[in-house]
């Protein structure tokens, strides 16, 4: 009966485990290293290496973002904790060579959540689902005559 009791107690606390999730491009400091030459490197070529970059600027496209952040799993009533974050900034030229990379320090920024009160936001992010679901209802398209 001990050996019971003792084997389901594990087995319903194991579930109690805290989980490392990772987030955003899975790659390392050592393949940004190694795949970027300043002057060479295009943006194209990146893309392949690299794979998709994790953000691309809103005010200059030709700056890109690759970020990546680990963070634990949520158990029970406790919030999930911020871990080991890496982050990248490429800045090409107008020819769409590599001008310039930079490490950024993640402890000196802070990773922001984006707040709708404090960030804009266009007017579909606001919508609620009704308006998304019926918004099209009574257009019409173009049919076989071109209407």
């Amino acid at each position: 009966m001990r050996f019971v009791f003792l084997a389901l107690s594990c087995l319903v606390l194991s579930a109690c485990v805290r989980r490392s999730l990772d987030h955003g491009w899975m790659g390392s400091a050592e393949d940004v290293k190694t795949s970027v030459r300043v002057g060479k490197t295009t943006q194209a070529s990146l893309d392949h290496d690299l794979g998709a970059p994790t953000l691309v600027s809103s005010f200059d496209p030709h700056q890109i973002y690759y970020v990546h952040y680990q963070t634990t799993s949520s158990v029970s009533l406790l919030r999930p904790r911020m871990g080991e974050a890496t982050a990248f900034l490429l800045v090409f030229d107008k020819k769409d060579r590599l001008r310039h990379v930079e490490t950024i320090d993640t402890k000196a920024h802070q990773m922001h959540v984006m707040n709708a009160e404090i960030t804009p936001m266009d007017r579909e992010y606001h919508e609620i689902s009704f308006e998304k679901v019926f918004r099209n209802l009574g257009q019409q398209g173009r049919g076989k005559k071109g209407l």
